[in-house]
């Protein structure tokens, strides 16, 4: 079986989510076959890919205000396009995986069309092809359309799943969110649907961190990689002097990677002061330190719910309204008892301090949700399981419509 060779793309453009589901699912499959890694996106430092046998680094990209931002090189959007284009390719020759995860595409990541379709036309003239997936989150097609848009865009999703796709690997438990609820067109899909189970991050060793050896009651305080929440972080940096008179815990905030130093600094040096606050910008053991927290306070991005799921922290979760998929996602949490939301108004320092007092009066929850939580283990033995197939001829019959829906 370690024979098998899986080459995984990953880009993030907005967060880190997506890395971290992917991370996930390479270290479920670390020693049952070679792996490769393609990564497009920012990096954070400390991030572990130490999971996959060999890891591809391409020209980070970053998309702001619906457009594609090159990071962290002088070259031109145009230029890193087509250096990204050849190297996505080389490496799938050299590599020549049995098979290929695409994280988000095509029902997100659009923008990265220019190397991905190239890639996928090229293994999809080979006689001996690898099984090629998509990889997606719980919620996807988020954003609100007209309905002849959406329509078009669901059209233009199942013309490329049937036509580059073996599997779509959906990273839920159907129970609480099913890809229909956001996807009309699923019965459209000739591939197999495999609802995986939400992918829940393991507890890794935890690494040197002096703020986890601090002692007394901690509210942790994240917003992912720090690209949205500053709303978040305004009101909680406000909220601390009335809070530090009502309980002595320790405010301890992480501003996410991607937060602008201008922005890093306005937020420090509002901390300036204030004995109970603590800011940083990034580290790599959250999820330990939201297991030792009182409470979270956070945004409700897929990686950031699943460790409040994880750790069954007390949680209070301000969704990002950029578009549906957080309140959709903090709507089912809450209504199975996993967090409370809280709402722009709740941001005014005299209510939040109520809020954030009124949670920690209240138990820890202590019994398991009840959800799927086994989507790294089972994406990864579906993809163990996957086989190269022979190109279907121009003459040959094309698989029977209709989406072949599994639930592990």
């Amino acid at each position: 079986m370690a024979d098998k060779k899986i080459l995984f793309f990953c880009q993030n453009l907005l967060g880190l989510g997506h890395f971290m589901r992917t991370s996930e699912i390479l270290l479920h499959l670390r020693g049952q076959a070679q792996l490769c890694l393609v990564f497009g996106g920012q990096l954070a430092e400390g991030l572990d890919m130490t999971a996959a046998t060999k890891v591809i680094t391409l020209p980070a990209l970053r998309r702001e205000d619906g457009e594609l931002k090159v990071v962290g090189t002088h070259l031109a959007l145009e230029q890193v396009k087509e250096v990204r284009r050849q190297r996505l390719l080389d490496v799938w020759r050299k590599f020549d995986p049995d098979v290929l995860v695409v994280e988000g595409f095509p029902f997100a990541k659009k923008v990265l069309a220019f190397e991905l379709i190239p890639l996928l036309k090229e293994i999809a003239r080979q006689e001996l092809k690898p099984a090629v997936f998509c990889s997606i989150r719980d919620i996807v097609l988020a954003k609100a359309r007209k309905v002849a848009k959406a329509q078009k865009a669901e059209q233009t999703i199942c013309k490329l799943m049937n036509k580059y796709f073996d599997g779509l690997l959906v990273h839920s438990d159907p129970r609480v969110l099913r890809l229909d609820e956001r996807f009309s067109s699923l019965e459209r899909l000739r591939c197999p649907v495999h609802y995986t189970g939400f992918v829940v991050q393991s507890f890794p060793p935890p690494p040197p961190d002096a703020d986890l050896s601090e002692g007394g009651p901690t509210i942790v305080v994240s917003v992912g990689g720090g690209r949205l929440g500053h709303a978040l972080l305004d009101g909680v940096l406000a909220t601390a002097p009335l809070l530090a008179a009502r309980c002595p815990h320790r405010l301890l905030v992480f501003t996410g990677p991607f937060l602008s130093d201008k922005d890093y600094a306005r937020v420090a040096d509002r901390a300036n002061g204030q004995p109970n606050l603590m800011v940083r910008r990034y580290t790599t053991s959250l999820l330990h330190h939201m297991a030792r927290a009182e409470l979270s306070i956070s945004l409700c991005g897929y990686n950031t719910a699943m460790n409040v799921i994880r750790t069954r922290v007390r949680a209070l979760a301000l969704p990002s309204l950029k578009d549906f998929e957080q309140p959709l996602r903090a709507e089912r949490f809450a209504r199975s008892g996993i967090l409370e939301v809280l709402t722009q108004a709740d941001l005014a320092p005299s209510v939040l301090v109520e809020r954030i007092v009124a949670m920690l009066e209240r138990p820890r929850p202590s019994a398991p949700t009840g959800f799927d939580l086994n989507g790294g283990a089972t994406s990864a033995r579906i993809l163990l399981n996957a086989t190269r197939s022979r190109r279907v001829g121009a003459g040959s019959p094309q698989p029977a419509a209709g989406a072949n829906v599994a639930s592990h």
